[in-house]
């Protein structure tokens, strides 16, 4: 089972991660999911990210990003498991290839993009350059369409 662990910081969460990397040393096995939550200086701040956690929603550190530009790369959940079983991708953790927690990784990753309205990018057996000319077009399409709706729909006047 993949635990999800939300850092909450008022800063960048940058030590907040250090001492989470070093409490994990002493349960390598345990898989983790870490969410960090920076720039929380308000209490109201810090009531949102709470609140969002409970729903299983996680810090929002792509909110206010057009989701026209934001891209969630996924691959076939075997083959992403095959690298990450290679050892230069071990990072001290072996729920990190677990086939399992892959597949509730790119479950997730698959379900933020649909609720956020991100486009998904299958990049498995893919070269890297195909994988971008894929991106740069499709982020074309996506500006066109959304200057001919702006062109359709002008901002009303106050």
């Amino acid at each position: 089972m993949l635990h999800r662990i939300l850092l909450l910081s008022d800063g960048t969460g940058e030590t907040a991660q250090r001492v989470l990397d070093a409490a994990l040393v002493q349960f390598s096995r345990l898989p983790v999911l870490v969410e960090r939550a920076p720039q929380l200086e308000e209490p109201d701040q810090l009531d949102r990210a709470l609140e969002q956690a409970k729903r299983g929603e996680g810090p929002r550190e792509l909110e206010g990003c057009d989701p026209r530009r934001v891209f969630a790369l996924v691959m076939d959940c075997e083959v992403l498991a095959r690298i990450r079983r290679e050892p230069a991708h071990q990072p001290g953790f072996a729920g990190y290839a677990d086939g399992q927690i892959v597949l509730e990784e790119l479950e997730l990753s698959r379900r933020l993009a649909r609720q956020r309205g991100w486009c998904l990018v299958d990049t498995t057996g893919r070269a890297l350059e195909e994988v971008a000319d894929d991106v740069s077009a499709s982020l074309a399409i996506r500006t066109r369409a959304a200057a001919r709706s702006a062109d359709r729909h002008p901002p009303r006047a106050a």
